[in-house]
């Protein structure tokens, strides 16, 4: 063999190891949200959950990549405590595109609000981890198979926390209720900027439900209940022009026609800001019944509003959360606890708020 040719072998080495190794450096993780929360379950053993997505993303914007392996590994301040792998066949089926906005998506789509570049994401959900765990982070490690046929490993180490709620808050509704929808580790809101909202309903003093057998809206004894300020701060945004959705009716057909339709969905809603980050999110009060004003300074308990039925809902409802930024849809929800109310935040959990 001469020596030019093993001259020319070796060069011819050097550049596919060279190109295969751009390849892989090409793809990237990131992770939605930017921090990550871990939150106590309902139960007798204490549990707790958390969630997350990993965004997959490549510069060269190649759609071949897959995803033959994934692993999750839990880890403490003592080392691993829980190891999980996931083959192929299964990854594949949580291969979304949970942030892409596609070309068609109509105006009041909220991808809008929160879409990422990626070729695709993977949720990876941790309910009822033992909290004698103490899990602070997650090391996630995914075996890829690139279009140039070679394979890659890519780590994302997710650390994990507990969230430190800043604000002292009450809570929205005085009285009898009930919790209709909870977070996402109680079968509840799970998408990217709601995933520690809840939904509740007011009841009666009997905690009854409805007022009479009727599909109108006054039927329920939610609707027109007061909806009340939780804490001290300042309106950063109020709307109040989005008509309530009646029996029967598609809300998309009434808030989609709406001006700036992706916040019309929240129907007409406040967000206050409490000063520190933290911010309180009300939705789907009655059209015409929200009494503050963007700007304006306000005191916890005052009266903001009344239970509606507007934007995307399809009852009546007042949705709360906490999130970290002012801005409907794009900022994520933080967890929340109320210092009047020590009633779980679960579906169909009983409370009464004084």
């Amino acid at each position: 063999m001469s020596h030019n040719y093993l001259v020319f072998l070796l060069l011819s080495l050097i550049f596919t190891w060279a190109i295969q190794e751009t390849s892989a450096q090409d793809v990237q993780l990131s992770v939605v949200p930017d921090q990550v929360y871990k939150i106590p379950d309902a139960g007798r053993l204490p549990t707790e959950s958390f969630m997350f997505f990993v965004i997959v993303n490549d510069k060269q914007k190649r759609e071949g990549i897959r995803v033959l392996e994934s692993k999750a590994e839990l880890i403490s301040a003592g080392g691993i405590v829980q190891s999980v792998v996931i083959p192929e066949k299964a990854a594949s089926r949580f291969r979304l595109k949970t942030f892409t906005l596609p070309g068609d998506a109509p105006a009041h789509s909220l991808r809008r609000a929160y879409a990422r570049d990626e070729l695709f994401d993977i949720p990876f959900y941790f309910p009822n981890i033992p909290a004698g765990f103490n899990v602070d982070r997650v090391r996630i490690t995914l075996r890829l198979f690139l279009p140039d046929k070679t394979e890659s490993f890519l780590s994302k180490e997710v650390p994990v926390t507990v969230y430190q709620q800043r604000t002292r808050l009450i809570f929205p509704i005085r009285g009898p209720g009930i919790i209709t929808q909870g977070m996402w580790n109680n079968g509840g809101h799970a998408g990217y900027g709601n995933q520690y909202a809840i939904d509740l309903n007011g009841l009666t003093a009997n905690y009854a439900a409805m007022l009479k057998d009727s599909e109108d809206l006054d039927a329920y004894a939610t609707w027109g209940r007061e909806v009340i300020a939780p804490a001290d701060g300042e309106v950063v945004y109020a709307r109040n022009d989005v008509p309530d959705n009646g029996p029967g009716v598609n809300p998309e057909s009434i808030f989609a026609k709406l001006s700036e339709p992706m916040l019309a969905g929240a129907g007409n809603a406040v967000v206050i800001s409490h000063g520190n980050s933290e911010y309180s999110v009300l939705m789907h009060m009655q059209k015409g019944s929200v009494k503050v004003a963007k700007g304006q300074s306000i005191k916890r308990g005052d009266v903001i509003g009344q239970i509606g039925n507007s934007g995307d809902s399809f009852g009546p409802h007042l949705h709360f959360q906490l999130q970290a930024g002012p801005e409907l849809f794009r900022h994520p929800s933080v967890p929340v606890v109320f210092e009047n109310l020590k009633n779980s935040l679960n579906r169909g959990t009983y409370f009464d708020a004084k």
